[in-house]
Parts: structure tokens; C-alpha cells; sequence
């Protein structure tokens, strides 16, 4: 007997409810059910993402976070097929695609992150997800230790948290502004429901098509760029737009991959310092996506117009503490239970997993709301978006029956 499908059917229409789009859902479920994928158990759905070649031990993590990038990518399909130029999408398929394009040959390691750069670190009473990818971050740890271990010194950072308990260090760690969570812990409780994205301050405008619609890009890294570059191909102009004191945000392993996500986008430099200008830039726009922690947008005295969409990404959230915790795709998806657990011990799963479900998301969100004439303002955070992707515990067993596959990239044609 064929195992029970656990494709999170519901997940599209929820999303398109959640973006007004209510009489577009049942055709979504109809479309979802002639699909080859609903009749794949969660574990087979995982393998074939390519994800869990880039696992520890390939194994996976809990829920089905493959067959939810599946369901949200057939959200966007339907929203943009309906208002925009179609995009037909392989969502599972975005959570190896950064591997797949990178020049650097990245083999997954017990307790560390796909390109090394983060690590689980034991504590007295848990796990701490660290992610250190920057020079600055590994010049942290004399701080971040009270000077008992020396820059840059990794396993030194490891063995001292083992004799701290997980609070001082996080609180810590968020003074710094080094990315460190707390590993959720698995739960034999069943997972509620979990909001993707919120909203606020919606309100209705005519809807514009989406080739007379401008979106400024100012985020970073691959969640933020992703949901740009998936405005872009529904047929939105995308202008990125970097500080000129800003750093480039990828490394050269990295050219294919930032060609996918950025190559048809405008690329805009001007000084951040000219307020000015920056603020008349930003006024032009139709949508503006940020990944800066609010205390950074405010500095800049940047805030929504009238008749704007903004996309807010980060880390954790926007409320309270959460504000000012920085993160990268490993270390939130951690927090939120999205690691594999073997011998009692935490591994990392996929590459910065976090990541392209947010981008996926964003996208979604967007799109939605673009479609219906709604501006106003929207908060997605990368934790955030890793709950909603493991929301279902899967029912299939640990090992599939599916052999794992490469990750791959979208064919692109450049322009």
C-alpha cells in the first residue's frame, strides 16, 4: 500500500487566502492534486530536492519543508499566471540552488553549516547554532568570551560554552551583533499552525500591472535578492540599489549565483550619506525590500510612502530583543527546528535553509498583494519562515525510498 501523501495540501491556498486571493485557492488545491509530487512521501520529496546531499549523515529535518517550497511556488504560479507574466517554478528545487552554482566544492560535516563557517556549539542546558562567515564576527569571540579565548580561535569558542548556560551567551552575542540561536528541540506535540509573514497598514489602491510596477532592492545575501529577482521575472523593473561604501555581498565562489539572483536588475550606487538623495530614490519605488535591522533603516530615516509595498527580512523578527539579533539562513532556521538530530547531536540541514524558503515567501506576499492594489507593509523574518516550513510533522519514515539527488539551478538565459 502507497504511504499516505503528507504534501501540506492546504499550504497554497492558505497563502493565497492570506493575500485576498481567496477565489483563486480551490483551482490551486485542483492543481496541486494532478501532480506527481502529492503521491511522494515528505522523505522522498526532501531527497529529490537535493537538499539532502548538502545534510550531514544526509538526513533531513522535521516537517516537510520540501513539499511546503513545492506548494508555495504553486501559490506564486497562480497569482502570477492569473496578473502577471507566469512563473512556473520548481520551489523545492531552490533550496540546493546556491550549491549548485558555486564554484567551491562544499561537503557537509557533522555539526557544521554546508561551507563551514558555522558551528553547533554544546552548552550546559542545550545547543547554540553559531555562525561566524565574517572577518569581524571571528574578531567577536575575545569579547564574546570575557577574553577567555583568542580570536578567531573556533574550537577554543567550543569548549568554553560548554561550561555556560545558553542565556548569558545569547544575550551576549546580541550586544555584539554575532549570530548565535538557541536550537529548538524536537517535539512529539503536534506543530500548530504558523503565519508565514504578517502585515500592517494595508490599504487599497488600483492595482497596477506589474510591467508598470518598480521595485527597489536594498536587501543582502540570498533571501532578500531572491524575492526580488522572482518580482522581476513576473515582469516588475527591479533596481538594486547599493551604498557606495557597501562591499560587495558575495564571494567569487559566488559570481554564477549572484548572476541568477541580480543579473537582470538594474544596478544603482549612490551615497547613503546624501539623505537627500537617498530618500528621493527610495520615494520612486513602488515596492522596497530591506533585510536591515530596524535600528539601521530608522538611522537612515527611511519609511514607507503613501501607496508603497515594503518588505521587511530578518533574522528574527522585528518586536522587542528579536529587533536586534542579527542571522544568517543556518543559524534561524536552527532556532526554529530545522536541523537533523543523529546521536543526540544537532546538524545543520541544507544550505542556509532559511534562505529560499523566505525569498519563496517574500515573493508570494508580494505578488499577492501587488495583484489586489494593497500597499502597506510587510514582515517576514528567516526563523519565522523555517517554522512555517516544518509546521507539519511528516508521517513518512526517516529513510525514504526516493535516492538523493544533486542540487540544481533554474535554467536561466541572460540577457
Amino acid at each position: 500500500m502507497n504511504p499516505r501523501p503528507s504534501v501540506p495540501a492546504a499550504s497554497p491556498a492558505d497563502l493565497l487566502h492570506r493575500v485576498g486571493w481567496d477565489e483563486l485557492a480551490d483551482g490551486c488545491l485542483e492543481s496541486l492534486e494532478n501532480r506527481d509530487q502529492l503521491h511522494l512521501t515528505a522523505a522522498d520529496r526532501w531527497a529529490r530536492s537535493g537538499a539532502q546531499r548538502l545534510t550531514a549523515f544526509q538526513g533531513r529535518p522535521p516537517g516537510d519543508v520540501a513539499g511546503r517550497m513545492s506548494a508555495a511556488a504553486l501559490a506564486l504560479e497562480t497569482i502570477t499566471k492569473h496578473h502577471a507574466r507566469t512563473i512556473a517554478l520548481d520551489g523545492a528545487g531552490l533550496l540546493g540552488e546556491r550549491a549548485a552554482l558555486s564554484d567551491g566544492r562544499y561537503q557537509p560535516h557533522p555539526g557544521r553549516t554546508l561551507r563551514g563557517a558555522g558551528l553547533m556549539l554544546r552548552t550546559i542546558d542545550g545547543w547554540i547554532a553559531a555562525n561566524l562567515p565574517r572577518d569581524c564576527d571571528r574578531m567577536m569571540i575575545p569579547a564574546l568570551t570575557d577574553g577567555d579565548v583568542a580570536e578567531g580561535d573556533i574550537t577554543g569558542l567550543s569548549h568554553w560554552t560548554k561550561t555556560r548556560r545558553i542565556e548569558p551567551v545569547l544575550e551576549r552575542a546580541r550586544l555584539l551583533g554575532v549570530a548565535l540561536a538557541e536550537v529548538s528541540r524536537p517535539s512529539r506535540a503536534p506543530n500548530l499552525p504558523v503565519a508565514p509573514w504578517s502585515t500592517s497598514n494595508l490599504l487599497r489602491r488600483a492595482p497596477r500591472p506589474f510591467a508598470e510596477t518598480t521595485v527597489l532592492d536594498l536587501s543582502g545575501l540570498w533571501a532578500g535578492p531572491l524575492a526580488a529577482s522572482l518580482l522581476g521575472e513576473a515582469g516588475a523593473s527591479v533596481v538594486r540599489l547599493d551604498s557606495e561604501s557597501r562591499p560587495a555581498p558575495n564571494p567569487p565562489p559566488d559570481e554564477e549565483f549572484d548572476r541568477l539572483l541580480n543579473g537582470r536588475k538594474e544596478n544603482l550606487r549612490i551615497d547613503f550619506d546624501d539623505r537627500e538623495l537617498l530618500h528621493a530614490t527610495v520615494a520612486q519605488a513602488d515596492v522596497v525590500i530591506m533585510s536591515s535591522r530596524r535600528r539601521a533603516i530608522e538611522n537612515l530615516g527611511l519609511r514607507p510612502r503613501a501607496g508603497q509595498l515594503w518588505l521587511s527580512i530578518t533574522a528574527h523578527g522585528n518586536q522587542g530583543t528579536a529587533a536586534e539579533r542579527i542571522g544568517f539562513g543556518d543559524d534561524a532556521a536552527a532556532s526554529a527546528g530545522a536541523v537533523f538530530w543523529h546521536e543526540g547531536k544537532p546538524n545543520y540541514c541544507g544550505d542556509a535553509l532559511a534562505d529560499p524558503i523566505t525569498g519563496l515567501l517574500a515573493s508570494v506576499a508580494c505578488a499577492g498583494l501587488l495583484a489586489r492594489g494593497v500597499s502597506g507593509q510587510i514582515e517576514i523574518s528567516l526563523a519565522g519562515a523555517s517554522r512555517w516550513a516544518i509546521a507539519d510533522v511528516a508521517d513518512s519514515p526517516a529513510a525514504g525510498t526516493e535516492p538523493a539527488s544533486p542540487p540544481r539551478a533554474r535554467n536561466r538565459a541572460w540577457p
